[in-house]
This record gives structure tokens, C-alpha cells and sequence, in this order.
């Protein structure tokens, strides 16, 4: 592939007495080309938004073949917003920093797709997003494309200010695509039906309503990650997962854990979503079919082994409530505000982390507060939290019978609860007698650097506290996001 670009050539001729001059010319023109291309690194931003995170750069050193990033951007359209443009030079500015850090191996080129020409056609066959400007204006293109060396490419379609604080995870993320565009190996270990239920048709019986459908949340997931439905009788994980996702554990056996403690040790990153109490599974429990998902009898989860490892508290006997962040519920007739049932903001949410920095809403029905006990050697940073001046911990059994059992309890207490958080640093061996076998395995760790994210409750990706189905076209039904809650999750 190749764009046609004007060349210019320059003939310079000059006398004896000019050499003098031309030589300090050089030396200027050389000094701003050097401290152009040594662009130091000071962020200037308040987000440090264009200084590269310690795992970019790690990532771009490893890089084993060359991989050319594209921008498309309609720079000469007078109807792009100046905001626009302003953001496309700060694009560029971290691209520079991209080509730096990974000497040489990423190359970033520049185009401007005016309308009837190669460059317009060349974006729109990458599907770089048309954004309309004007009624009879040209469209804008702000788009990136990046390529490996046999041609490959993966296509960020449409950049835009409001998603600045995740360009670096984007970028980052579509170079390490397109080198390896097959998608990283999610695996999921659920006793809840997320991924739906086993397929029971080649064993003779009739398929069952939406059993192959799974929750939405899931399906989405699919675009992004291969997932691989992982027993939560397995003794053994598969050497391909780059992440494991583990929800609503109960009643795993010593070897499961066993292998999910030697996955994390070895460099392996968990996902765990914890509920003190799941509507989800209280519904599947009248499912004839969920005894295949693994426990039946609704219950908080179970992973106290790990937890205590870590140094995490978590309350399976209580919920948290937060009075700043009552939801509206109706019923019977009636509405009334329940605590319980979170309806989380940004003021809730840490600004500073890629993971909630985007998002404006939460919702978390019946969660669990995680406290942290972690030592020295593990860093738990707080992801979503309740306020800190109206939250408290009220009795699980009570709020079953409903809100008036629980007003009493409901009594803050000045304590900020944390409902999600990442565990980063050296985490040591749940299994410190060794394999609960009693075999000895020579390649057993006893520590390891890891990454885990807990989350104190299951049912915010349960499609009825995240989606509702909207009529389309042709009596279809599409799913409406009605929080962020799967933007989080993904």
C-alpha cells in the first residue's frame, strides 16, 4: 500500500566565503532535529496523560518486528472543532513518544483524507469512522490504523476527546494486536450460567430455553476475548488463558484452587466477582438445569482461602448500604428508596485508574465490602467505593425481608466501604504445605508477581441491572445499556 505524497527537492549552492554560515546552519538544524527526536518525557497534563506507563514501555521493548501506525485525521477541514485539533496534536505528540520508546520498531505516518481522494478511500476501507461536521461540510476522519509487516491491520475506527484518559490502553492494546491479531484466551469459571448452559443436546436431551445465550455482558465479551468455559471441578488450568475470570465461587475443590494459586504465582491475572447474597443465582436455583453450573443452594461465595492469603477481608454476612446512593425501586404499588441497591457516581469511582476513570454510573445491587488487611508486598488500590459519610454494613438475613427490617441498621458509621479494587505486587502461595494431594511437584511456587481484581458483587453484569431490550427495526430487539456497568466489566 502506498499514498502518493508531493516531494520537494532542494539545491543549495554556496561560495567560499558562505561556509562558515552553512556550518552553523547545520549544526542548528541538527540540534533541533536531535532535541526533536529526544522529546522529553515531562507531562505537563494533571492525568500524566502523555507519559508512557512503565508496561507500555515494557511492551515496546520487547517488540520483535516493526508495526506502522496510521492516523487518519481531516486536519485541512475548516469545520473541525478546534478541540478536535487540538486533540490530534496530542495524538501525535504520544505518538512520537510510542516511536521513541521502542527504538524505532513502531513508525507513525500522517494522512489526511480530503474528500475524492486516495486517502479518503483508503480510510473508509480501514472503516474509519465518517463523523459528520455540517449539513453540506465534509466529514471528519479521526481514526488510527496499525500495521505489521505482512500487512495485517487492527483499527482504533474513531478517536474523540472524551476517551483521552484510555488513549494510552487503546494504542498500547492495538499494537500488541497487530502483531498477534488472535484474541487473548479468557477463561471463565462460573457457577453461575454467564456463558449459558451446557449445550445438553448431544447427550439426547432437548435444548432449553436460551441456554446457549448466556448474559449479554458476556456475549459482548466475545469481541474482544476467546472465552473458554472452565469446570469449577478442574484440577488443571489450560497454559494458553491470559486472564481467568473466576465468579461466584462455592464449594471449589482443593485442586481447583490449587491450580488457580499456581496460575496466579506464575504471572497469571484473576478476575474475581464475589456476592454476599446474588438475585442471579436465586433465579437460576428454579432452573432444572442449574445443577449443571455447579451448588443450587443460593449462598455468598466462597474464597476464603485465597482471600486470607491475601490479606482481604470479605462480609458474606452483611451488605452494604449507602444512603448518598439509594436507588429508586417500585413494588407492590409502592417506590422507595433502598440503599442496598447502589446507584454509585463518579464521586464514587477512582478518576486517577483506567479501569472507572470514563465512567459516570454503577450500579451494584446486594454487594459485599471488601477491607483491606494486604501486607506490605501487595498493593490494593480501591477501584469503586461508597461514601464516606453515609455508608454502613447491615444484616444479610434481615434485608431479605425487606427494607423496614433494616432501618435500624441503618446507621453510617463514617467508614468510606470498598466494593472493587486491584491487588497488584507479590502475592504468596495460598497452599503453604504444598499441593493438598500431598504429591510433590517440582515446577510448585511458593510466591510470584500477580495481578487480581476483586469485585464484591456478581449480579451488576446480570442483564437485568445492566441492559434493557429496546424494539428495533423489523420487531428485533437490541440490548440499551443503562449504566456503565459492562463498559467496567470490559
Amino acid at each position: 500500500m502506498s499514498w502518493n505524497a508531493s516531494k520537494s527537492r532542494y539545491a543549495l549552492t554556496i561560495g567560499t566565503g558562505l561556509g562558515a554560515f552553512v556550518l552553523l546552519l547545520v549544526a542548528l538544524v541538527a540540534l533541533n532535529v536531535l532535541v526533536g527526536n529526544l522529546r522529553l518525557s515531562r507531562d505537563f497534563t494533571a492525568e500524566r496523560l502523555y507519559t508512557l506507563s512503565e508496561g507500555s514501555r515494557r511492551i515496546l521493548r520487547t517488540l520483535d518486528e516493526p508495526v506502522t501506525l496510521t492516523l487518519f485525521f481531516s486536519r485541512s477541514n475548516p469545520d473541525v472543532p478546534m478541540f478536535f485539533k487540538d486533540y490530534a496534536e496530542r495524538v501525535q505528540d504520544l505518538l512520537r513518544e510510542y516511536a521513541l520508546a521502542s527504538n524505532g520498531r513502531v513508525r507513525f505516518e500522517v494522512q489526511d483524507p480530503q474528500p475524492d481522494t486516495e486517502e479518503e478511500e483508503w480510510a473508509q476501507r480501514f472503516g474509519i469512522e465518517a463523523q459528520p461536521t455540517g449539513v453540506m461540510a465534509p466529514p471528519l476522519y479521526f481514526g488510527l490504523v496499525a500495521r505489521n509487516v505482512a500487512g495485517e491491520e487492527q483499527v482504533l475506527p474513531a478517536l474523540h476527546p472524551r476517551t483521552e484518559a484510555r488513549l494510552e490502553y487503546d494504542l498500547t492494546r492495538l499494537i500488541t494486536r497487530a502483531l498477534d491479531p488472535a484474541k487473548p484466551v479468557l477463561g471463565v469459571m462460573s457457577t453461575l450460567p454467564v456463558l449459558g448452559m451446557p449445550d445438553m443436546s448431544r447427550m439426547g436431551m432437548p435444548p432449553q430455553r436460551n441456554q446457549n445465550q448466556g448474559w449479554v455482558s458476556f456475549r459482548e465479551l466475545r469481541h474482544e476475548f476467546e472465552l473458554r468455559r472452565i469446570s469449577p471441578q478442574a484440577d488443571e488450568l489450560p497454559a494458553d488463558l491470559s486472564a481467568l475470570l473466576v465468579i461466584h465461587p462455592k464449594e471449589l475443590p482443593e485442586e481447583t484452587e490449587y491450580a488457580i494459586d499456581q496460575f496466579l504465582l506464575n504471572g497469571g491475572s484473576l478476575i474475581v466477582l464475589l456476592d454476599p447474597f446474588s438475585i442471579a443465582e436465586l433465579q437460576q436455583s428454579d432452573d432444572p438445569m442449574a445443577g449443571m453450573m455447579g451448588p443450587t443452594e443460593p449462598g455468598p461465595s466462597e474464597f476464603h482461602r485465597f482471600l486470607d492469603a491475601w490479606g482481604v477481608a470479605f462480609s458474606t454476612r452483611q451488605l452494604v448500604a449507602d444512603l448518598r446512593a439509594a436507588t429508586r425501586l417500585g413494588g407492590g404499588g409502592r417506590v422507595e428508596e433502598n440503599p442496598m441497591f447502589l446507584s454509585l457516581r463518579p464521586i464514587n469511582l477512582n478518576r486517577d485508574d483506567i479501569t472507572t476513570a470514563n465512567l459516570d454510573s454503577i450500579m451494584l445491587p446486594f454487594a459485599g465490602a471488601l477491607h483491606d488487611q494486604t501486607p506490605e508486598s501487595i498493593t490494593f488500590t480501591p477501584l469503586i467505593f461508597t461514601s464516606e459519610d453515609a455508608a454502613c454494613e447491615v444484616d444479610l438475613m434481615g434485608a431479605q425481608f425487606g427494607l423496614a427490617a433494616v432501618r435500624e441498621q441503618l446507621t453510617p458509621d463514617g467508614t468510606r466501604r470498598v466494593l472493587a479494587a486491584r491487588l497488584s505486587g507479590t502475592f504468596q502461595t495460598a497452599f503453604p504445605e504444598g499441593h493438598p494431594g500431598g504429591d510433590e511437584v517440582e515446577t510448585a511456587l511458593t510466591s510470584g508477581v500477580g495481578n487480581v481484581l476483586l469485585v464484591g458483587d456478581t449480579d451488576f453484569l446480570y442483564d437485568d441491572f445492566c441492559i434493557r431490550m429496546t424494539d428495533a427495526m423489523f420487531g428485533f430487539q437490541v440490548p440499551q445499556l443503562m449504566n456503565d456497568n459492562i463498559n467496567f466489566f470490559i
